[in-house]
């Protein structure tokens, strides 16, 4: 999907950012948010690429991305996001 902008790729075939991705697993305080944690470093991840990958603003995949990253942060507790935010680098939101 990315590969027309030219992404730097190791020869695993993945991205810098993707490799971070897997290599960052945050546990949630609370099992119930699991699952929205993992979507919200997921949509994080594929902004970051976007936005590193463009000199323009990225279009509508780079507004999709942000959003459902956005999204995924707005439903999780205060105490779950002050937990990603000291295990995972969050930018914004």
């Amino acid at each position: 999907m990315l590969d027309q902008y030219n992404l730097y790729k190791p020869a695993n075939g993945f991205t810098e950012a993707r490799q971070m991705t897997m290599q960052t697993t945050v546990i949630a305080i609370n099992p119930i948010y699991q699952k929205i944690i993992n979507r919200f470093i997921k949509w994080d991840t594929r902004y970051s690429e976007i936005v590193s990958a463009t000199d323009d603003n990225g279009g509508r995949k780079q507004e999709a991305a942000y959003d459902k990253a956005a999204d995924a942060w707005y439903l999780l507790t205060a105490r779950e996001r002050v937990h990603l935010a000291k295990h995972y680098h969050v930018v914004g939101y």
